[in-house]
C-alpha cells in the first residue's frame, strides 16, 4: 500500500500500519516509521526560493500561496518568509495572495497583487500552475516579465520550461521519490533487496522568468 499526503494523521497511518505492515508514505514523515517515509524538505526547499530571489537583487517580494491545509504547504511558506526575514526583509500583507494551486487562482492572485499600493519586483509561486498562470495575468497587464516582475515557481512541471518566459522553478524530484517508495515496498512484499534512496536534494532549476 502506498500512500500519498501530508494531511493524514500520523495516528490514522500507524494504526492502519498495523493492520497493513506492507506500507510506505510517500510526501509525509510518520516519525514512528521513519524507514517507510519518503519526504522532500519543503521547507528547506522553500527556504531558498527566498534566497534566491534576494540574492538576485529583489527585496519587494510578493507572493500567492497555496492552501494551508497540508504540512508541505506550510513548511514551504514558512522556509520562503524566514529567508527574507534572516535578510531583514518583511513582506507586506498585502503582497501575499492566499491562492489554491489552480491557474485560476494564480491568475486572479496576480491581477489582486497590481492592484495593491504596495509594488513589487518579484513574486514567488506556490506552484508552477500558479506561476505560469500569472505570468499571463502580468503580461496582459503589460508587465515585462522578468525585467518589470520575476517569478519563480515550485514544482518543475514538464511544462513549465515552455512557457513565456520558461519558468525558473523548484524542483520537486516525485519520480524519484516514488520510485524508492515502489522499491521499499517490493522489498517489503518479498524479501527483495533493492536499493532505496531517501535523500531528495534540493534543486532550483534556472530558466527565463528571473531576472539575472
Amino acid at each position: 500500500l502506498i500512500i500519498w499526503g501530508s494531511d493524514i494523521q500520523d495516528f490514522d497511518i500507524l494504526q492502519l500500519e498495523k493492520e497493513f505492515p506492507n506500507i510506505v508514505l510517500l510526501n509525509h514523515k510518520a516519525v514512528n516509521i521513519i524507514e517507510k517515509s519518503f519526504v522532500f524538505d519543503h521547507y528547506r526547499a522553500g527556504y531558498m526560493a527566498g534566497q534566491y530571489l534576494i540574492d538576485h537583487g529583489h527585496t519587494n517580494i510578493a507572493c500567492i500561496t497555496g492552501w494551508f491545509d497540508t504540512a508541505d504547504a506550510n513548511e514551504r511558506h514558512k522556509g520562503f518568509l524566514d529567508a527574507l526575514k534572516d535578510n531583514s526583509i518583511f513582506i507586506h500583507k498585502n503582497l501575499i495572495y492566499h491562492g489554491d494551486y489552480t491557474f485560476k487562482k494564480g491568475f486572479e492572485g496576480a491581477n489582486y497583487l497590481l492592484n495593491q499600493d504596495e509594488s513589487f519586483t518579484a513574486l514567488f509561486c506556490a506552484n508552477d500552475q500558479s506561476a505560469m498562470s500569472a505570468i499571463s495575468a502580468l503580461s496582459i497587464k503589460g508587465v515585462d516579465i522578468p525585467n518589470d516582475v520575476s517569478v519563480l515557481g515550485y514544482d518543475n512541471m514538464n511544462i513549465s520550461s515552455y512557457t513565456t518566459p520558461p519558468l525558473t522553478t523548484i524542483n520537486v524530484p516525485d519520480q524519484k521519490m516514488a520510485i524508492s517508495a515502489a522499491r521499499k515496498l517490493i522489498n517489503l512484499c518479498y524479501g527483495a533487496t533493492l536499493e532505496v534512496d531517501y535523500d531528495f536534494g534540493i534543486e532550483l532549476i534556472e530558466r527565463k522568468s528571473v531576472i539575472q
